[in-house]
């Protein structure tokens, strides 16, 4: 092996270290974004996710998958405002939830209330695998 690769391999472990922890570091600030409840109750299933100041946010359901989107805006201008410091996340949110097939997607609702999106599904025997964009009531 070359002796200047040799030389190298520690500070490249090291580094990947490194960059290795800053990625599951970003991935857990990103986490709580959209973090998210499925409920099965005796006559339907309720999803609820936290998002809060989440804007544009927009439901739906294709081939028994609901999908969230939206944006959370930072609340500071980088350019021209000092951040002493920073905890919480900012960006678009995309969140993609496996639901039962015995969840009706056609008879689905979905509101948003104090940063808490709820999706409720009534049971049925045969799901049906049509897209539907749902109405979001907001309060």
């Amino acid at each position: 092996m070359n002796p200047m690769a040799m030389m190298m391999m520690p500070f490249n472990r090291e580094l990947t270290q490194d960059m290795n922890r800053d990625m599951n570091r970003e991935q857990r600030a990103l986490a709580p974004l959209a973090r998210a409840d499925l409920i099965e109750k005796e006559k339907e299933y309720s999803i609820f996710v936290d998002c809060p100041g989440v804007e544009d946010l927009t439901v739906a359901v294709s081939d028994g998958v609901l999908e969230i989107s939206g944006n959370r805006k930072r609340c500071f201008e980088e350019d021209t405002d000092t951040m002493h410091q920073v905890e919480r996340s900012f960006g678009q949110i995309r969140r993609r939830l496996t639901i039962p097939k015995t969840a009706s997607a056609e008879a689905a609702t979905a509101s948003y209330r104090n940063g808490v999106l709820e999706v409720h599904f009534p049971k049925i025997k045969d799901a049906t695998t049509t897209r539907r964009i749902l109405p979001l009531d907001v309060a």
